[in-house]
């Protein structure tokens, strides 16, 4: 068959400015949006960025650590935003700890 240029009926690309969908219960509103953001890929795979996926860029907060290992001044905001990072990290530890002596005392002889 030919394919039929005139009607583009379902090809159009998606987008959040569609209509509105909306039931009795108000549980389907926009259902079109909800489905098509879960079956897209969560993060596709680029071959161009190899080289940032073996060496990936430090966040923000594990260069203000590096400045603060490397005895630099920090401004007043990295102190803050330092000061976070560290206490949620101890803060995962201290959760880890938890979880592994809350499964594994029969293991480590913890009560």
């Amino acid at each position: 068959g030919m394919l039929n240029t005139k009607n583009n009926k379902g090809n159009w690309e998606f987008n959040f400015f569609q209509k509105i969908h909306n039931d009795k219960n108000q549980t389907n509103i926009n259902k079109e949006a909800t489905i098509k953001v879960m079956l897209r890929p969560e993060n596709t795979f680029n071959p161009k960025n190899i080289s940032k996926y073996i060496n990936p860029e430090l966040s923000r907060e594990e260069q203000i650590l590096q400045k603060y290992k490397n005895k630099e001044k920090l401004k007043t905001s990295e102190q803050i935003i330092l000061s976070n990072y560290q206490s949620k990290q101890l803060q995962m530890i201290e959760n880890d700890k938890q979880l592994i002596e809350k499964y594994f005392s029969f293991f480590i002889g913890v009560k």
